[in-house]
């Protein structure tokens, strides 16, 4: 293997080790905010299902709920109609 050759696949092997180093790095973190959005949902989800009830039997409104909790009307609603 000549000069030209042996600089020619060094170059080639280290853009392949970063490409992967990269890929990997990316998929690190894809996966690291997929699982936040998850654990959001899910903390959200909860606290929907335990608090809107409480709430409800308290005598706040849907809106009241809503604004306390930050979420939408829509959310809220679909709770009460056990489709949260």
């Amino acid at each position: 293997m000549g000069i030209r050759e042996a600089i020619l696949h060094e170059v080639e092997t280290r853009g392949i080790e970063k490409g992967r180093q990269e890929g990997i790095d990316e998929g690190i973190e894809k996966g690291r905010q997929e699982g936040i959005d998850a654990g959001l949902q899910l903390g959200e989800e909860s606290i929907l299902r335990h608090a809107v009830p409480a709430m409800l039997e308290k005598g706040f409104s849907i809106e009241e709920i809503a604004e306390i909790l930050s979420v939408s009307l829509d959310k809220v609603q679909a709770m009460i109609d056990g489709e949260g």
